[in-house]
């Protein structure tokens, strides 16, 4: 291992990838650097559910993007390139022409790469990057009085279509007009009322929604 790779002064959960290689990856824990198995995925705390009574535990499943060509922004600036998805941060290796090029010469805030030059017509670029594809819900309990009566129920998030398994005391039920339910956005309609016994049981996956920030309006200049 060449050593010189690794900073003298690394931060607490300070990454590092060899080669460009993502099986490569080491993480330095404060006392030493600890290598990581592939996929890299930043781990925050909102990964998993705290509620998991009533929302279930949530998980984010990660899907690695091979050679995708981002579309270059010629509308205004001349510096902007458009990811079709949202990369993980850390995740991301940008080729301009076959070279790698470093996080020093570029910005990614949500899905939009910000270089901190010009893009020219001969230009051309690769990405590869991990992205969240979606959330998954399991053991989640919908909000709703279980009373015989009621037939409404509120879901945490909005399960991708038909995504889901909805389960009364174990057994599973079946969407459609000659099912058990139906699911308009996050809300979960049963045809028959469940009885005050019965427990409710929905396991789905959710798209992930990313939170949007303020994005500069020029590229910063080059110190």
């Amino acid at each position: 291992m060449d050593l010189t790779m690794f900073p003298k002064e690394p931060k607490v959960g300070e990454l590092i990838r060899i080669d460009g290689n993502a099986s490569r990856a080491y993480m330095w824990n404060g006392t030493t650097w600890t290598a990581l198995k592939k996929p890299f995925v930043e781990r925050r705390s909102s990964d998993d559910n705290p509620n998991q009574g009533r929302m279930g535990l949530h998980k984010k499943m990660a899907k690695d993007i091979l050679n995708e060509e981002p579309t270059i922004d010629r509308s205004s600036l001349t510096n902007i390139a458009i990811l079709e998805n949202s990369p993980i941060k850390g995740t991301e290796f940008i080729y301009m022409n076959g070279q790698l090029i470093t996080d020093d010469d570029y910005d990614i805030i949500d899905n939009t790469i910000y270089f901190k030059f010009d893009i020219l017509e001969n230009f051309n670029f690769i990405c590869n990057y991990v992205t969240h594809k979606y959330t998954e819900v399991l053991n989640e309990k919908p909000v709703g009085e279980v009373n015989g009566v009621n037939k409404s129920f509120t879901l945490f998030s909005t399960p991708v279509p038909n995504s889901e398994s909805v389960f009364i005391d174990g057994i599973k039920l079946y969407s459609g007009n000659e099912g058990n339910y139906e699911i308009i956005n996050n809300i979960l309609h049963f045809f028959s009322a469940p009885s005050d016994k019965n427990n409710i049981i929905v396991n789905y996956h959710a798209i992930l929604w990313f939170l949007s920030v303020f994005c500069k309006k020029q590229p910063l200049e080059r110190i």
